[in-house]
């Protein structure tokens, strides 16, 4: 019991979120299959090819995550020029400090952040499985830039889609 609970936590929620929606936009498949889809992937080439197989597919996703948001907003403001001349199509209440949501969703997904970051057993086991305590400590070290530019250009992204695409669903918008 305590090795599923263990498991179902290890399960990074909030990017099988993220590919099912991916899915849904892309290829059509409702949300939940395409989570579920994604979870099963991730299963079968992680006890196919073990800790290297999630290396390398971690390495991957992180060039094709970085290369995708920082293309975006380098085509956008290409195209479209800097967001400061569509700030008058966003609504005010993204400038506010929750963004227009309850204090409760703000709370909630930081809960969400801070637990998929800092409690996850995967951090801990990358870490362990480290050549040494050096590089596990410059690993993180180097991923704080690299979630910051990462955030920003998510939130650049997602502005300028909702200034050009206002009527496109939230959770949808950034993906169309």
């Amino acid at each position: 019991a305590s090795g599923a609970a263990l498991f179902l936590k290890s399960l990074p929620m909030v990017y099988a979120l993220q590919m099912g929606l991916l899915w849904e936009v892309v290829l059509g498949i409702p949300l939940g299959y395409g989570m579920v889809a994604s979870i099963l992937l991730v299963g079968l080439y992680s006890l196919g090819g073990g800790l290297r197989a999630v290396v390398l597919t971690d390495a991957l996703q992180f060039l094709l995550m970085f290369a995708g948001v920082i293309a975006l907003v380098v085509c956008a403001y290409l195209q479209l020029g800097p967001i400061g001349e569509f700030v008058g199509r966003i609504p005010a209440s993204f400038f506010q400090p929750c963004g227009g949501q309850s204090w409760g969703t703000v709370l909630l997904w930081l809960l969400i952040a801070c637990t998929s970051t800092f409690l996850s057993p995967t951090l801990y086991e990358r870490c362990l499985a480290a050549r040494s305590e050096r590089t596990a400590r410059w690993g993180i070290l180097l991923c704080i830039p690299c979630w910051m530019l990462f955030d920003a250009c998510i939130l650049i992204g997602a502005l300028y889609a909702r200034a050009l695409i206002p009527e496109a669903p939230g959770a949808q918008a950034y993906l169309i």
